[in-house]
């Protein structure tokens, strides 16, 4: 499915990314909470896509990936399993970065978890992105699956 063909989808009336719900209303997913700034590095020349009225521009401005946002997700999805899984990868995050606690290694259930919050972070980044989107298979895979796709 081309980016072209999930505008399309989204405009025909889903409107989550995830769960392809029509039900309820979209709300603002961050591409990356602002707690994580203290965590990782910090970039402000990204430059995004915008959907205005079926036409999509390219915007740069200093914008960080701490302050974009996805309208197209919808509230359930957004404070329901994306809160959760924020919560969750976010103490393993900051426990591995304070300076406080002792190094360990991250068990295989630890692992897997950070790699499916990557992939959720990373086809949220892609939908902001000027150089395409992932396709709506992959979201709807990491929604239906809760696992990063094999390959």
């Amino acid at each position: 499915m081309t980016s072209h063909d999930m505008h399309s989808r989204l405009d025909a009336g889903s409107r989550c990314l995830f769960c392809v719900s029509s039900k309820g209303k979209r709300s603002r997913e961050h591409v990356l909470r602002r707690a994580f700034k203290q965590r990782f590095p910090y970039s402000d020349q990204l430059s995004f896509s915008h959907t205005y009225r079926a036409k999509v521009e390219i915007v740069k401005r200093p914008i960080s990936q701490f302050g974009m946002t996805v309208n197209a997700v919808c509230t359930e999805c957004n404070n329901g399993w994306l809160n959760d899984l924020e919560g969750t990868a976010g103490k393993i995050i900051n426990e591995f970065f304070t300076a406080t606690s002792t190094r360990r290694q991250l068990g295989p259930d630890e692992i897997e978890l950070l790699g499916y919050w990557v992939l959720i972070r990373s086809l949220l980044r892609t939908h902001v992105s000027p150089h395409g989107r992932a396709p709506s298979s992959l979201f709807e895979f990491a929604y239906r699956e809760k696992c990063v796709p094999p390959g």
